[in-house]
């Protein structure tokens, strides 16, 4: 365990019980009162402080009278800490924050949902019938539109839908029930207006005496309110219609935050990631609850992923694909670097020597072939390896650059994200 530097001279740095890949820190200057946050692909205590090139901080983090308080922030994913990371400096607007050392918000692929904004508006819709200046109005039962999309992934409760029918019989009236629709929602690449919350009310009122001629309370969101909410955000303030909280009501069953949870995980955060923490607490979920959930979205996990490993999918179109272009482009910014990327199952160099010969033509500055190698699959990796592909290759490239002073580098991109522990 690295001894920490004499400056640190308070800490919090929570036990980590599920040994993550990386975790977001904070260092607080305990004289001017100015922080910096910043994240790691590691361990406290291996070493590792930071990596700011502010002059500003490492002039005070270096001082012999600094005297700064490090803390753990956060654990989990490499992706998921930059992403905590990433919205902590957003949030903070740090480039133009006074006490904030950091100049820049970084950036990550993994857009986190915002709980609180979600829980806040689903209140807002079950406590009021309305949202943000729109308000509830009756519309005939048959006139709404029968395509839509039903969020929450729950079997329909019969007894439910039974006992709504009959206080609708009895009472002969709607007015009781409450319909929720996104208008013109894009969701998980559908289109169309999406019901939100009701379902149950709509099937006991289509199944009721009323069916042709009643009127029932509907919610219409429209688009500009709801455009920047993400999937994620439409799953949990439809779940969050349902709060488990009141009887005799309908609640929203922990099998139901279990799937999401999991569907969460499968893009990538953390089981400790403090928004699942937050979706629990929602759902007031116990400890004992909290550990069936968790063991249920890892058998989701399983479901939508056999054999789930995480193996990243470089393919043209994708996301992670883009991210690597990104950072070739990045590469090749840097001075005397040439670099290209190449899956293992299709290397091939000669458009790339060609490049650089002209490059050495026109006397641009070059002293390193940069060679980054992504893998389709486990068994191209065990290809690559089993074949020696690297040293074959590196000393055919070697024989034609050695003489022009060019050292030749394989590199080879990350092949799965983070296995997702779920206790």
């Amino acid at each position: 365990m690295q001894e920490l530097p004499p400056q640190i001279v308070e800490t919090d740095i929570p036990y980590d019980t599920n040994n993550s890949e990386a975790f977001v820190y904070k260092f607080i200057n305990l004289i001017t009162k100015m922080f910096y946050i910043g994240f790691h692909k590691g361990q406290p205590y291996d070493g590792y402080f930071h990596s700011s090139t502010n002059e500003d901080f490492n002039n005070d983090f270096t001082h012999p009278d600094g005297k700064f308080r490090y803390e753990v922030l956060q654990y989990g994913t490499e992706e998921y800490c930059k992403s905590v990371e990433h919205n902590l400096l957003k949030e903070i607007d740090a480039p133009n924050n006074p006490l904030c050392y950091n100049k820049t918000i970084g950036g990550s692929s993994l857009d986190l949902m915002n709980v609180a904004m979600c829980r806040d508006i689903a209140h807002e819709i079950d406590s009021t019938k309305s949202y943000s200046g729109t308000k509830t109005t009756y519309k005939k039962l048959d006139s709404i539109p029968t395509f839509k999309l039903q969020v929450r992934d729950i079997t329909v409760n019969a007894e439910h839908v039974r006992q709504l029918k009959d206080i609708i019989n009895t009472k002969n009236t709607l007015q009781h029930l409450h319909v929720v629709i996104l208008k013109n929602r894009k969701y998980e690449n559908r289109q169309g207006d999406l019901v939100i919350g009701g379902n149950h009310s709509l099937q006991a009122a289509k199944q009721s005496k009323h069916a042709k001629t009643g009127m029932i309370p509907v919610l219409e969101i429209s688009e500009d309110q709801h455009k920047d909410w993400s999937d994620d955000e439409v799953d949990l303030i439809a779940n969050g219609l349902n709060p488990r909280e009141e009887n005799p009501r309908l609640q929203t069953n922990i099998e139901t935050v279990a799937k999401q949870v999991g569907k969460l995980l499968n893009k990538g955060y953390d089981i400790n990631s403090k928004e699942i923490k937050e979706i629990k607490k929602m759902f007031n979920i116990t400890n004992v609850e909290s550990t069936k959930i968790n063991k249920l979205a890892k058998e989701y996990l399983n479901e939508v992923n056999p054999g789930f490993t995480n193996w990243i999918d470089y393919g043209r179109g994708t996301d992670d694909y883009k991210e690597m272009k990104k950072m070739i482009e990045r590469e090749n910014r840097k001075d005397g670097i040439f670099c290209r990327v190449y899956s293992s199952e299709k290397f091939g160099v000669t458009d790339a020597m060609e490049n650089i010969y002209n490059d050495i033509q026109k006397k641009v500055h070059l002293d390193t072939f940069r060679i980054f190698i992504y893998f389709k699959d486990q068994t191209a990796k065990d290809n690559w390896e089993n074949d020696l592909k690297e040293d074959m290759h590196r000393e055919y490239l070697n024989y034609f650059f050695n003489s022009v002073n060019i050292k030749v580098e394989f590199e080879y991109m990350k092949t799965q994200k983070k296995s997702l522990t779920v206790q």
